[in-house]
């Protein structure tokens, strides 16, 4: 949840954020992930490709929502989903 959260903060706050930096970093931590051999038989790699699916879904919305501030039905649909 901290981790949601302060994604979220981050992209909603910072003026210097780049969205290609964020999700290359999303993607490598996949990757290293997927390719330990000591953790590829337990359910770690499975968790952390969740977690990266729901960190980049946040990311869309997050980004989505900063372009969309002066529509407040899509807002609502964004902060929803």
């Amino acid at each position: 949840m901290q981790v949601t959260m302060s994604l979220s903060s981050l992209v909603g706050t910072s003026q210097n954020f780049n969205e290609e930096f964020l999700r290359r970093s999303l993607k490598t931590i996949l990757t290293y992930a997927e390719e330990d051999l000591e953790l590829r038989e337990t359910t770690f790699p499975d968790q952390v490709q969740d977690l990266v699916f729901n960190l980049h879904m946040i990311l869309s919305d997050t980004v989505k929502m900063k372009e969309h501030q002066e529509d407040p039905e899509m807002l609502i649909d964004l902060m929803y989903r």
